[in-house]
């Protein structure tokens, strides 16, 4: 019977890999963020804790799920060597920005982030829109103890600030915040972006990511 992972889990799985493809890197040391999924390691989709998945980039996904005859199918053995020496080396801390390829011109983010200020336990985050005009319907936070009691407006043309008041511990920690965006945009398709902010690093480390 298939599991999907909780939301908790997806969550743990894609700051882990901040969206790096396990097989890009391991096979061309390739760290570009991709669109992706989470794979079962095992190909037993029943199963679905943190160990049992991996975030792979769309095509290497199809590919690890293909059933071939005419060529070896990556093993999870494999996958799972793969996957720790990327976890290995974003833990070090080294920055991801000096070893990835050039954005081509059509990567432009959709999102991008304008202010960050942080004071007496709050931070108003400012995110503009670099892309199609869009309605917010919904921006949260999944981190732990982090909570967002307001943020506006909702109608998003091309150019427009997203707002938020982000209430954060008042000691606040070198730490990721996640978030997530809903919108819909002219032709009524939901779009959902994930967003990280980084203050573990200097400057602030900023990804805007669509994960549906």
């Amino acid at each position: 019977m298939r599991r999907q992972p909780s939301e908790e889990t997806e969550t743990e799985i894609l700051v882990a890999s901040r969206r790096r493809c396990a097989l890009c890197y391991g096979l061309y040391g390739d760290l570009t963020p991709k669109r992706g999924q989470l794979a079962h390691v095992d190909r037993d989709s029943s199963r679905s804790e943190p160990e049992d998945l991996c975030y792979l980039c769309l095509p290497h996904h199809d590919e690890y799920d293909s059933k071939t005859s005419q060529s070896k199918r990556f093993t999870p053995s494999e996958l799972r060597r793969h996957r720790s020496a990327l976890y290995e080396y974003i833990k070090s801390g080294q920055p991801l920005a000096e070893v990835t390829a050039p954005k081509r011109a059509d990567d432009k983010p959709f999102f991008v982030l304008v202010g960050n200020s942080f004071s007496a336990g709050i931070i108003d985050l400012e995110l503009r829109n670099e892309g199609a005009p869009v309605n917010c319907l919904d921006f949260h936070t999944t981190t732990p103890g982090v909570s967002i009691p307001t943020w506006y407006p909702r109608s998003l043309p091309q150019g427009e600030l997203l707002r938020a008041k982000v209430h954060v511990p008042t000691q606040m920690p070198n730490t990721e915040y996640k978030f997530r965006m809903r919108v819909r945009d002219r032709a009524d398709a939901e779009r959902v972006f994930e967003i990280l902010l980084d203050f573990r690093r200097r400057p602030v480390g900023f990804d805007s990511v669509e994960v549906l």
